[in-house]
Parts: structure tokens; sequence; C-alpha cells
């Protein structure tokens, strides 16, 4: 495809032979087109690379092959060809509603788009909450909403989040690679830290609905709240001081205290 697209869309896969044709065929039944999707085939030793190639002809997918290193990895890989003015993070699990890059776009129509650094879509999971508030919140609303997408187990979720590929480019942000814990937490609050204006989205931008009685939802007590928050500091501490220093910046570690000072508060 030659136009511009809005959303590039970027699926790492491996060995996912059972799931990723139901996800693929999901995402290019959107009723909105303006769109990429770049599949990054890690190192897959089943059947994934046969059923990416069936779908290769298709003009809107780019499927490429990534020596079997990581998801971080992977997504990487799709970064570097993203050519979208959004970008999204799926699993090769995943199945689409078919409204959900229309959600984005819609309420992309309703802000001036210049103005939205980052979208953030509610669920409709049973795992997770919702996010109380929907609007365009300005850097400063940013301890606030990091609060709440931890309390609604938000915040460490990709694939209800739309990125301004700008950003990207700009700061350079990639995934952490040997990082197997929290490298989407990381990606998240180092995006947060450097937007001017982002947007909680109207409706849910979701997956297939999950059964409340086969997933229980995590529940936050204030016990596990107190226990919890000397966690991440040490890993602020320990994994990116010690092994990726040039990577946390003053506005990173402000943003990080913000969020555990509003906890604090709570």
């Amino acid at each position: 495809m030659n136009e511009k697209p809005l959303f590039s869309i970027i699926i790492p896969v491996s060995n996912a032979k059972k799931t990723i044709k139901r996800t693929l065929l999901s995402v290019l039944n959107q009723t909105y087109r303006n769109y990429e999707v770049l599949v990054v085939n890690d190192g897959s030793t089943d059947s994934s690379a046969k059923i990416l190639a069936s779908f290769a002809h298709h003009p809107q997918v780019t499927v490429m092959n990534n020596p079997n290193t990581s998801i971080s990895a992977a997504r990487n890989c799709g970064l570097e060809q993203a050519r979208g003015e959004y970008v999204l993070f799926l699993e090769a699990d995943d199945c689409l509603k078919d409204n959900f890059l229309m959600i984005f776009k819609n309420n992309l129509e309703a802000w001036p788009a210049e103005s939205v650094d980052l979208m953030v879509g509610n669920f409709t999971d049973y795992r997770i909450g919702h996010i109380s508030k929907a609007g365009l919140f300005s850097n400063e609303d940013i301890p606030y909403i990091l609060g709440e997408l931890e309390m609604s187990d938000n915040i460490v979720y990709l694939h209800n989040k739309c990125y301004r590929r700008q950003i990207l480019s700009d700061l350079n942000l990639r995934f952490m690679e040997g990082v197997s814990m929290s490298g989407a937490l990381l990606f998240n609050l180092r995006f947060f830290s450097s937007v001017s204006h982002f947007l909680v989205a109207t409706g849910s931008a979701d997956r297939d609905e999950i059964a409340p009685a086969s997933l229980p939802r995590r529940q936050v007590l204030p016990t596990r709240l107190k226990e919890g928050k000397p966690f991440p500091m040490a890993l602020c501490d320990s994994v990116l001081y010690k092994n990726h220093g040039n990577f946390l910046d003053y506005s990173f570690k402000a943003s990080f205290n913000a969020f555990w000072r509003w906890i604090a508060r709570s």
C-alpha cells in the first residue's frame, strides 16, 4: 500500500500456529481500513511461518523474519519498518472486535489530532478494571493517570494503547531486550514521561471478552500496595541503573517518583 497509514499494527509471532490465523483475520476484518500490519516471525519452529506466508500477498500485511531472540526484539524489528502515524502492539493470540481501530480513529477526530501523543482505550476484559475518567489530559496529569492505570491493571498492557510514532522516533524508544519482566511497563512509563497530551478514549478498545468465571480478576488491596511499594524502585535502581544506565533519564524517574507519591497519598 502506498498511502501513509494512520495505524501500524505490530504482531510478534513465536510458535503460534493455533491462534495467528484467527488473529490476522480479526485485524483484516476491521471496519476502519487505513492501517498496515507488520507481522514478525520470531524463529517459529511450528507451522506459523507457513500460515504467515498465506497472508503475505495481502496489500496491508508485511511479513518479516527475525532470529529467535525475544518478543522485545521482534517488536523492535516491527518498529523499524512502521510507517503509520500511530503504532499499536498486539499478541499472536489476540482477537479484535471489528470496531477496535474505529474507536481509536473516532476518538482522534474528537480532538485536534496534533495534540494527541498517546491514546489509551478502556477494557471489557473482566480481569481488568476500567479507567474512571475519559478525555484529553496534559503531562501534569500523568501521576493521576498512572495511578488509575495501575489500580485498574491497565498500565502493563500494550494492546489497548496507541502510540504516536514520531515520539518513538524522536526518543529512539525501543523495548529493552534481555529484560524478561516488566518490559512493557518500562516502555509505557518511558513514553508517558515524554508526552504533552494523551487521550483516555471513550468506548472500549478491546479484544474478545473473557468470561468472568474462567479468569479471576486481580484485586488490589491496601496491604498489597504497602508491601509492593518498594519493589518498583528496586527494579528501577537494580535493573535500569545497573544494566541500562543511559536509558533512565530525569523525566522518567520524576514520573516514576510522582506515581508512587500518588499511591502513598491514596
